[in-house]
């Protein structure tokens, strides 16, 4: 799976500038099992925010949604969660696995460290220093 970054960054609705917003949107075409990755800005849960996630890819096709939590809870096996949307509301959740040098992983690295939110997180000094030199984890 590819994702296109720079254009992912820039479209539609889901360009949302990190400081108005607790979470980016990125739309993932070429992803089969999921339509946009949700990544926190911040060390809170996305639960505090997924009203308004909801609102944010309402009227979207139906699919799954995957959220990186890794501002919350680190680079652990609960870092992904995915939510299962029916074009109205979350009908599911449950932990995802996604695989170490996937595309995903990277999209949300270089977004975190673009925008230099890595340095106050609960993510170890090697971990940031890993991120900040372009190493997705």
């Amino acid at each position: 799976m590819k994702i296109n970054y720079i254009n992912t960054f820039k479209t539609d609705i889901f360009d949302d500038d990190h400081m108005d917003k607790a979470y980016k949107i990125v739309t993932l075409p070429s992803e089969k099992d999921y339509s946009c990755l949700v990544i926190l800005c911040n060390s809170n849960s996305p639960f505090d925010y997924i009203n308004d996630i909801i609102r944010d890819v309402k009227g979207r096709m139906a699919s799954t949604i995957l959220i990186d939590q890794i501002l919350h809870v680190g680079n652990t096996n609960k870092r992904f969660v995915a939510l299962d949307y029916d074009g109205e509301k979350i009908c599911g959740s449950s932990f995802a696995l996604i695989k170490k040098g996937s595309s995903i992983r990277k999209a949300t690295c270089d977004y975190l460290n673009k925008m230099d939110l890595v340095e106050s997180s609960v993510l170890t000094s090697v971990q940031i220093r890993m991120i900040k030199k372009g190493v997705a984890i």
